[in-house]
């Protein structure tokens, strides 16, 4: 179970930790819910049937979307991370 302590106190994990794996496993599986249930809510929208989404686009709105809202999420603390992954 990964260990908090490195996130909240600012320091950075290498590329390959067991954490980092875990921190990227966590990620793609609640990608992979989140694109889940989006189309579980698409299939019941009749208007939504040309709505294109998959694991892809939502990992980029994720991100974009962290980026743009970064002053309202500082209280949320992130691992760091230097990696050619992210």
């Amino acid at each position: 179970m990964f260990d908090k302590t490195c996130i909240t106190q600012g320091l950075s994990v290498m590329p390959g930790d067991r954490y980092e794996v875990e921190i990227r496993g966590c990620s793609i599986w609640t990608t992979e819910l989140v694109n889940a249930e989006t189309r579980r809510i698409l299939e019941d929208d009749v208007t939504g049937n040309d709505v294109i989404v998959n694991s892809i686009l939502i990992d980029h709105y994720l991100w974009d979307y962290r980026r743009d809202h970064a002053d309202e999420m500082k209280h949320i603390p992130f691992h760091r991370i230097r990696c050619i992954y992210y």
